[in-house]
This record gives C-alpha cells, sequence and structure tokens, in this order.
C-alpha cells in the first residue's frame, strides 16, 4: 500500500487525502491532482464557485503529512473530520461534475464510466454522492 499524504487544517481539525479519488495520493503527486485543485479552491477567495467551501481555509493552519507521521497520528487521535465528501462537492460545483468523472475514469483507465453514469451504475459511493449533493444545490438555486 505504502504511504498516503493529507491535507490537515489544524485550525478547524479538519483533514482530507491528497487525492479525495484515488490513487494519486503519493508525495510524487502532492500539487498535481485533483486534491491540490481542492486546495487551490479552500484558500483562494479569487475563485468564483457555489460551494460554501470555496475559500474556507484561508488563513488557517495547514500541513501535508504522510500517513506515517506524528502529526496524522495526533489528527486522528484528535478526531480531526474527514471532509473528503465535502471536497468533492465543492469540486462538482466549482469546476463542473465532468471534472470529477474524467479524473475517475482516467485514474481507473475506465473507457466505459460515462455510459455507467448516464445507466446511473457502478459509481464509486463518494463520487455518486458528490454529484447528487451539487446537483441538488445547483437546482435548489435556480428555484430561490
Amino acid at each position: 500500500m505504502g504511504v498516503y499524504y493529507y491535507y490537515l487544517n489544524h485550525t478547524k481539525q479538519q483533514m482530507f487525502c491528497t487525492d479525495p479519488i484515488g490513487p494519486y495520493f503519493k508525495r510524487s503527486f502532492v500539487g498535481i491532482n485533483l486534491g491540490s485543485v481542492a486546495l487551490h479552491h479552500l484558500l483562494s477567495n479569487e475563485l468564483s464557485g457555489e460551494s460554501p467551501w470555496s475559500g474556507a481555509w484561508i488563513g488557517d493552519e495547514i500541513e501535508v503529512v504522510a500517513d506515517i507521521g506524528q502529526a496524522y497520528d495526533l489528527a486522528c487521535e484528535a478526531g480531526y473530520e474527514e471532509v473528503e465528501g465535502a471536497v468533492l462537492e465543492m469540486l462538482c460545483l466549482n469546476e463542473g461534475a465532468d471534472q470529477i468523472l474524467d479524473h475517475f475514469r482516467y485514474v481507473n483507465n475506465d473507457v466505459d464510466l460515462w455510459e455507467r453514469v448516464r445507466n446511473g451504475t457502478d459509481i464509486p459511493a463518494k463520487v455518486q454522492s458528490a454529484l447528487e449533493n451539487a446537483h441538488m444545490k445547483l437546482q435548489k438555486d435556480q428555484t430561490t
């Protein structure tokens, strides 16, 4: 399995894997994967987006850690909230669901993903949940 990397927010006691879908959570992918796009949204107030998570980590103390280090162990012991679902939802709202699905299709070499999405079958639960939540929020915003 190896060493996985996480973004920790010590201020809010939150964390998520550097690649919320996987498998690009190794050190060599930190900064160039889907998680880095998410971190950019969390730390920027210049990006427009539908998600309340946009800019939510501005000014907070954050750290990139390995899952074998003391900082990660302390975060787990302290009960840091894992926010991968919210991060995926933020990416769906701000970047579009296509980016999430393209990333998932690419990392899994899954050429049939789009057909299964259209049929609503065989999608990882956290990806499906993020897509549904983003869709519901967008529909709610359009009706108000």
